[in-house]
């Protein structure tokens, strides 16, 4: 039964690997096109500009071409991988007449699909909250529209072809959410066969103790270098420990969540200001024209370092997050030595220490400039009346104090739970060196009846008895 199980599951991941290189192919092509009807300018987080004499519309404002560029390479990424990996299963499946793998390969699928979640997710919110700027910029702009879709049909400035813009847009923000679910759907169904293979130290094809359909081959011999079985532990020991780890597994997804939201919104309100990183800034207002402008921005370096510390936050919490879920789902049990719990103490100190100062920088910066807004504005009393106003073209601030809010509450957030993993580490770092104590004194001792060896007094090396 678990033959034909296995090669289904192998079969459908084919057909999504098939899928994945048909949705990569679909957003590369999607950006291209739309950056090639613009004149090769990138309008994700775009500005337009309508002329009233001549009723076009045209480019105020467009992004740096990298960011079209990485959505571009990250698809194209994912479409070769999928295309090579689509082409192998075929040439096996055809020349082989099945198709099968080791342990080491699902690993490493495990892993290719975990950086490539990763780096999609990020790709479709670029790509989703690109779309939106660009369309409410249109929206502003031009008049008697409601929607995007209809600025598809007014006449844009020459050589620009906005007649599709919107529904390729759309299309690759479509194709990228799809080749995301697609991949954890992979990720799934790879665990699922690392699992049966866990079990039966044969992934397709040959007899159970086999590796490659060899019989003589010993279950012993097929022991999956990766997966090797835990440790007995003391029942209590594994008892209290689960569960810390467990808690530990959660604050990690949660600080992962909340370096993103930092970094999202940091990005998004210097996107609106027009690049300039508006902490510790300062505003003027022109009481003829009723605008609030820019008189001074901070330097951008100041924000560059609160998105660095974020991203260096989710990119640590994410493969370990990814680590412990895989080993959960392998072992069935989360264990670690001293030295990985030595090492997270030390990475909770840095990353506390620098959370700390980004809390601070956000917190006084984001102040700094809400006192330079009501004493600069009149007849306003907080920084929220002033997301009502109207700002110099090309500024957006309808959200900036929202934007810096959530970014401040996300990395004082961040600072507690790094607070609390680093209480949960010191506490099994401490029960720990309790068991290894108590183990270690049998040994140590000397002139005395050796003690029979059970689960808390086994050696760390396994060695067997001399022969008597």
């Amino acid at each position: 039964m678990a033959l034909p199980l296995l090669l289904l599951l192998l079969l459908l991941e084919l057909g999504l690997y098939a899928s994945c290189f048909v949705c990569g192919i679909v957003t590369a092509a999607t950006i291209t096109i739309v950056q090639g009807n613009f004149g090769g300018r990138c309008m994700l987080y775009g500005l337009v500009n309508y002329n009233v004499t001549a009723g076009l519309i045209g480019i105020e404002s467009p992004s740096s071409p990298s960011l079209c560029y990485f959505v571009s390479a990250i698809s194209v990424t994912v479409a070769v991988v999928c295309f090579s990996v689509t082409l192998y299963w075929l040439y096996t499946f055809y020349i082989d007449g099945e198709m099968r793998r080791d342990h080491m390969w699902m690993n490493m699928m495990i892993v290719v699909s975990g950086v490539f979640l990763f780096f999609l997710l990020i790709t479709g919110c670029v790509v989703k909250i690109g779309r939106d700027s660009l369309c409410n910029s249109v929206i502003q702009k031009v008049p008697n529209i409601t929607s995007c879709e209809e600025a598809q049909t007014r006449k844009w400035v020459s050589p620009i072809r906005g007649g599709r813009f919107y529904n390729s847009l759309y299309k690759a923000e479509t194709a990228v959410w799809v080749n995301l679910f697609l991949w954890l759907i992979i990720g799934g169904l790879v665990i699922i066969q690392r699992r049966q293979g866990s079990g039966s130290n044969v992934i397709v094809g040959g007899p159970a103790g086999g590796l490659f359909g060899d019989a003589g081959v010993r279950a012993e011999e097929t022991e999956p270098f990766l997966n090797q079985p835990p440790r007995p532990q003391s029942l209590t020991r594994r008892t209290m420990a689960l569960p810390l780890l467990l808690l530990e597994l959660g604050l990690y997804a949660s600080s992962f969540f909340c370096g993103m939201v930092t970094a999202a919104s940091i990005t998004i309100v210097q996107g609106n200001f027009g690049g300039r990183c508006m902490l510790y800034g300062l505003v003027n207002y022109n009481v003829k024209a009723g605008l609030i402008g820019i008189e001074s921005p901070s330097s951008p370096s100041l924000c560059y370092f609160v998105t660095t510390i974020s991203v260096m936050v989710v990119v640590v919490c994410f493969p370990v997050t990814l680590y412990w879920l895989y080993t959960l789902c392998m072992c069935g049990e989360i264990t670690r030595g001293r030295m990985r719990m030595n090492l997270m103490i030390a990475v909770s100190g840095v990353f506390l220490f620098f959370l700390l100062i980004t809390g601070c920088v956000v917190k006084i910066g984001r102040d700094s400039l809400c006192n330079s807004v009501i004493q600069s504005v009149p007849n306003i009393t907080s920084c929220e009346e002033a997301q009502t106003r109207k700002w110099v073209s090309p500024i957006r601030g309808g959200r900036f104090y929202i934007g810096l809010h959530d970014a401040g509450t996300a990395v004082w957030v961040n600072f507690f739970l790094w607070l609390i993993i680093l209480l949960l580490v010191i506490v099994q770092r401490l029960e720990d060196s309790g068991s290894k104590v108590i183990r270690g004194g049998h040994r140590r001792r000397r002139g005395r009846r050796r003690l029979p060896r059970n689960a808390e007094t086994e050696p760390f090396f396994n060695q067997p008895a001399r022969p008597q």
